[in-house]
């Protein structure tokens, strides 16, 4: 029986590594020789870009609740975890909706969201909202890998969701619209993350 377990076990774990090697294969490739697309697992399995996380984790909580009114405001990410430390409301994105000619803005404000997009992030913000919200929100926390931040890696999806990606990525960007504000940037060389305040009233 226990044999029986360890062999599942194994194929189990065959199975997860193929998959997430194929993933690599599939949706990250540089044209680089010295960048190789199995160092993200190299990093997962070493705990390198694990503690990295939790140390970047810690930091951006702390500096959101040093906001008085953080329990009021409203944290646009992928993520609800940052939300969830501050006790503030929470908008989902995969930061892939939109319209392919949306600028920063008409993403933030979801200007041109479709029903779905609309109605999935509705159901997976805090509180969730059953109508079409226009809230604007506060900050903007964009978690972001290498695949984003790689010049020579192909990206595979909408031309204008990578504009926007690849543009809210980097603080020191001269595009970069005036009413997004950097608070905190981090960059472990395989990932990262940037926080922004949202000051649309300005």
């Amino acid at each position: 029986m226990k044999s029986k377990l360890i062999i599942i076990s194994l194929i189990l774990l065959v199975n997860v590594g193929f998959a997430f090697t194929l993933i690599l294969s599939v949706f990250y490739q540089s044209e680089g020789e010295n960048i190789s697309k199995f160092s993200t697992l190299y990093s997962f399995i070493s705990g390198d870009e694990l503690e990295s996380t939790a140390i970047d984790f810690k930091k951006i909580v702390e500096l959101l609740k040093q906001d008085k009114d953080i329990e009021t405001k409203t944290i646009m990410a992928f993520s609800p975890s940052y939300s969830f430390h501050t006790n503030s409301k929470f908008i989902f994105t995969s930061f892939n909706e939109g319209d392919k000619r949306d600028t920063v803005k008409d993403f933030i404000t979801r200007k041109n969201w479709s029903e779905f997009e609309h109605w999935y992030t509705g159901n997976a913000s805090i509180p969730p909202h059953k109508t079409i919200s226009n809230e604007i929100p506060d900050y903007l926390i964009y978690q972001f890998s290498d695949t984003v931040i790689d010049p020579t890696a192909t990206w595979y999806g909408a031309e204008q969701a990578y504009y926007i990606n690849s543009l809210i990525v980097n603080p020191e960007d001269k595009n970069l619209p005036n009413f997004l504000e950097s608070i905190y940037f981090s960059n472990s060389g395989k990932s990262g993350v940037v926080v922004y305040k949202i000051n649309l009233d300005d």
